[in-house]
């Protein structure tokens, strides 16, 4: 479940200002984790067996890096930019795993814009419900 709308947000050039912000809520579950698991093809025993996650010091299994990177391509290509954005490159540091089922907030805000090649390089920081940071980095995207 997601706070993200159906459908892309349709924002301008000029309504991206530096600063602005969007947050996406999410529930991550473990089917969650199993489908990922199955698209992705990483079936490491962290994520797809509690007895093997719980033996790596974990409460239970572990979702994916690459699944935080997947929800932060939903809100760059649905919430900011949006429609227009065209994701560039982005870099994520994993700083505590997320053990479902569990809710996540990943915030974004603009922090620079390049007219030049209308670039725009966007913060992002994702956390629990309790607010453990789980990852932060930065992303570049185009926006046409």
């Amino acid at each position: 479940m997601s706070d993200a709308p159906d459908q892309a947000l349709d924002l301008s050039w000029d309504d991206l200002p530096v600063g602005l912000e969007r947050t996406m809520t999410m529930h991550v579950t473990t089917d969650d984790v199993a489908a990922f698991a199955q698209l992705s093809g990483d079936h490491s025993p962290i994520h797809v067996d509690d007895r093997a996650a719980k033996a790596q010091g974990f409460p239970g299994i572990v979702a994916h890096g690459a699944l935080l990177a997947a929800r932060v391509s939903a809100l760059i290509g649905m919430q900011l930019p949006g429609r227009r954005g065209i994701l560039k490159g982005f870099e994520l540091q994993f700083r505590n795993p997320l053990v479902p089922p569990a809710d996540i907030r990943i915030h974004a805000v603009i922090t620079a814009r390049s007219e030049a090649v209308r670039q725009l390089r966007i913060q992002i920081t994702i956390s629990d419900a309790a607010g453990v940071e789980l990852a932060s980095g930065k992303v570049s995207s185009i926006v046409r």
